[in-house]
C-alpha cells in the first residue's frame, strides 16, 4: 500500500467516525425532542381534562341554580336537580314560526309598551341562520309602527296632563309621556329625527306649562279664601268699642288664610295676603297679636301645595 492510498483511508475512516458521531448526536436530540413533545402532549391533555371537569361543575352548578333558584333544598327540588342532565343545558334556537305566533298573540289595539316589548324580545332571541333574514323584516315592519303609537301616546298624555285636575294628577301624566317618548326608535332618517325633537319639544312646553298653571290654580283658589277673610273681618271687626280686644276673631281668619302658603303667591295675591294680616294685626292687643302669628304658623295648620289644586 503506497503511501497516498493510506492517506485515503485514513481519511475516509476519520470522515465515516464524524459522520457516525454527527448521526449519535442527531439522534440524541431527536429523542429529546421527542420527549419534550410527548411531555407537553401529556400537559396539555391533563389541562384539557382539567378544563373539561371544571365546565361541567359549572354546567352543574348553572342547572341547580336554574331547577332551585331559591336556594331551597327540599326532597323536591333535590330530586330534581339529580334529574338534570346536559340535554337541558343546551341552547334553544328561535324559528320565523316563532316570530310569527309572538306578534299574532298581540291584541288588534298595540300599545308603545306591547310592541317595544315584542321589538326587543325579537333582537335577543338566538335564532337559526336560515330565520335570521325573516325575522329581521318582521322587526323592521314592527318598528315603523311603535313610532306611531309612541308619538299618538305621547301627544295625549300631554294634552291631558294640562287639562286633568288636580295638579298632581298632570303631573303623573306628563311623567308617564316622558317615560313613552323614551320607546322612540331612533333612526339616521331625517324625518325620524325630526319628529323626534317635536315630541321632546313639546314635552319642554308641557312641562312649563303645567307649572305655570299649578301656580295659576293655586292663586286662583288663594284669592278666594283671602276675599272671605276680608270679608269676615269687615263684618266682624269692632269699631266702636274700646274694650273689645277682637280675639273671637282669631280663629276663623286662621281658619280662613292658615292653608294658604304665601311662598305660592304671585305678587298681587301676596299683596292682598298681607293687607289682612295687618289688618287683623291692627285691631289686635300686643298679646293677641302674637297668639295670631303663632296660629298662622302653627306646624298642625296643613296647608294646601301647588299639587293639590
Amino acid at each position: 500500500m503506497t503511501d497516498s492510498n493510506r492517506s485515503i483511508l485514513i481519511g475516509a475512516g476519520i470522515i465515516a467516525m464524524c459522520a457516525i458521531g454527527a448521526a449519535v448526536l442527531v439522534g440524541a436530540a431527536v429523542r429529546g425532542l421527542r420527549s419534550e413533545l410527548e411531555a407537553s402532549r401529556k400537559e396539555s391533555q391533563t389541562q384539557t381534562a382539567t378544563i373539561i371537569g371544571n365546565l361541567g361543575l359549572v354546567q352543574g352548578e348553572l342547572a341547580m341554580i336554574r331547577n332551585n333558584p331559591l336556594g331551597t333544598t327540599d326532597e323536591s327540588t333535590a330530586g330534581t336537580r339529580q334529574d338534570t342532565n346536559q340535554s337541558d343545558l343546551e341552547l334553544q334556537f328561535k324559528t320565523d314560526a316563532d316570530a310569527v305566533a309572538l306578534i299574532g298573540a298581540l291584541a288588534k289595539v298595540r300599545t308603545a309598551d306591547q310592541l317595544a316589548t315584542i321589538i326587543n324580545e325579537l333582537d335577543g332571541w338566538l335564532v337559526k341562520p336560515e330565520d335570521e333574514r325573516k325575522i329581521q323584516n318582521r322587526m323592521a315592519i314592527l318598528i315603523p309602527g311603535l313610532r306611531k303609537v309612541v308619538a299618538l301616546e305621547v301627544r295625549a298624555l300631554q294634552s291631558a296632563s294640562l287639562i286633568v285636575l288636580p295638579s298632581a294628577v298632570g303631573a303623573m301624566k306628563l311623567d308617564e309621556a316622558g317615560r313613552i317618548l323614551a320607546l322612540f326608535p331612533m333612526s339616521d332618517d331625517p324625518g325620524v329625527i325630526k319628529e323626534a325633537k317635536q315630541l321632546t319639544d313639546r314635552q319642554m312646553d308641557a312641562a312649563a306649562r303645567l307649572d305655570a298653571l299649578r301656580r295659576q290654580r293655586y292663586n286662583k283658589w288663594a284669592i278666594v279664601r283671602i276675599e272671605q277673610a276680608i270679608d269676615y273681618y269687615n263684618a266682624n271687626v269692632s269699631k266702636w268699642d274700646p274694650t273689645d280686644d277682637n280675639t273671637g276673631m282669631l280663629d276663623p281668619l286662621v281658619g280662613y288664610l292658615g292653608s294658604v302658603d304665601p311662598m305660592f303667591l304671585e305678587p298681587a295675591s301676596l299683596e292682598l295676603y298681607n293687607y289682612i294680616i295687618e289688618k287683623m294685626k291692627g285691631s289686635l292687643s300686643e298679646k293677641n297679636k302674637l297668639e295670631f302669628a303663632k296660629q298662622l304658623t302653627d306646624p298642625k295648620i296643613s296647608r294646601n301645595y301647588l299639587g293639590q289644586l
